[in-house]
């Protein structure tokens, strides 16, 4: 080696038979390949995934969707559930004659709608505080998260000027929102 050469990123950091480099590159790296080595002493090879920042961006904006969507309808859940034992403390015990079948049903002997099964009972149940309505509330809120998550796709590749992919996701996006809204009544 002369003076002032360092040794190749192959002969400082290969794994000894293939000579590929493992691990993250070191600073004056001239070397293309990126190679990580994994757990079990598998290796993967990123040099061809682009370090592209509005990618990464998206990504995050799509995690945080569907977080935020997960952690809010399980707080409502969580509030529904508060606000019907108040109110009907028998159901905890489901005593009293009580039943599953009766709760879940559209209506029960008394005309009574125990759980809302469309959006106008569920925003009858909601103006009237009640926390069966509330609980539905919650689970239309986990429903709508990965069609949220869907939507934020269809802006993010519109945004990146992706038409097939724009064009994929919108359709993606039709199918859910016709699924939701018109199969099925």
């Amino acid at each position: 080696m002369a003076g002032d050469e360092r040794p190749s990123t192959a002969a400082a950091m290969g794994d000894g038979a293939s000579g590929k480099p493992i691990g993250p590159p070191t600073a004056g790296d001239a070397s293309d390949a990126i190679v990580h080595q994994m757990e079990g002493g598998a290796t993967v090879d990123t040099s061809d995934i682009p370090e592209d920042p509005y990618i990464h961006k998206m990504e995050a904006v799509v995690s945080w969707v569907l977080r935020i969507g997960v952690v809010l309808s399980v707080a409502i859940v969580i509030a529904g559930l508060g606000l019907l034992f108040a109110h009907h403390p028998g159901y905890t015990t489901l005593s009293h004659g009580v039943r599953y079948q009766t709760l879940t049903r559209p209506r029960n002997s008394h005309g009574v709608i125990p759980f809302p099964h469309t959006f106008g009972e569920l925003v009858h149940s909601l103006s009237l505080g009640q926390g069966r309505g509330v609980i539905v509330l919650g689970l239309v809120v986990l429903l709508a998260t990965p069609v949220l998550r869907v939507a934020v796709g269809v802006v993010g590749f519109g945004l990146e000027r992706d038409l097939k992919m724009t064009l994929a996701t919108s359709f993606v996006l039709l199918v859910l929102l016709f699924s939701i809204f018109f199969v099925g009544r």
